[in-house]
């Protein structure tokens, strides 16, 4: 019965258990998290993502640049054929 309450209290922050995480399966200790602890999961998983998003917009705006150099030199190539049609 001690090892029942003891479960129903976070050890980290001595606070009581609000969900039990079903996905983690190593550590029993772990499975149980209070508001703190699963707060504190889900901020990681958030920087995870902002960091993920930050790749993406990097890469899209390298990939716009690139589209962008390759616009102007199909346009500077147009301009220099009618440059030599004209002179």
């Amino acid at each position: 019965m001690s090892s029942e309450l003891e479960k129903k209290i976070c050890q980290k922050h001595k606070l009581k258990i609000k969900t039990v995480d079903l996905k983690q399966s190593t550590v029993d200790e772990d499975k149980y998290l209070c508001i703190k602890c699963l707060i504190e999961k889900i901020d990681i998983q958030n920087m995870a993502m902002v960091e993920e998003t930050k790749a993406l917009i990097k890469q899209m705006k390298s990939e716009q640049q690139c589209n962008k150099i390759k616009e102007n030199q199909r346009r500077m190539y147009n301009c220099q054929i009618f440059a030599e049609y004209f002179a």
